[in-house]
């Protein structure tokens, strides 16, 4: 399925993920590292109850004007990866996110198979 949707990207490079049991309920944590252009962004995605709960860009090695704003990620919560635009002027790192998102969300769903 990954390498369908996304047939460039080399998905053996995401650093970990960790599981979560609270009250009979399950959440993720993934921490994902990606090449943005040159460079590397460190991510940290939270997903509860099959959606996102939290996204934070960690560490952004390329020049900051090439980095998404925190706006645009405020929209993975309410919308799925694929609906979002891509931010002009920030079109890779905004692939990378949108993709990692995605990665997570699906990774989850596989996780709880």
């Amino acid at each position: 399925m990954i390498k369908s949707k996304f047939p460039t990207r080399d998905v053996r490079k995401f650093y970990s993920f960790y599981q979560r049991v609270c009250n009979q309920k399950s959440s993720f944590d993934f921490v994902f590292s990606d090449i943005v252009r040159t460079k590397r962004q460190l991510v940290h995605i939270h997903i509860e109850d099959k959606k996102l709960e939290s996204l934070k860009v960690v560490k952004f090695e390329e020049p900051s004007e090439y980095r998404v704003k925190d706006s645009w990620l405020k929209k993975f919560k309410s919308t799925l990866p694929d609906s979002i635009d891509i931010v002009s002027g920030a079109t890779l790192s905004s692939k990378s996110t949108k993709f990692l998102v995605w990665l997570s969300l699906y990774l989850q769903g596989d996780i709880l198979k």
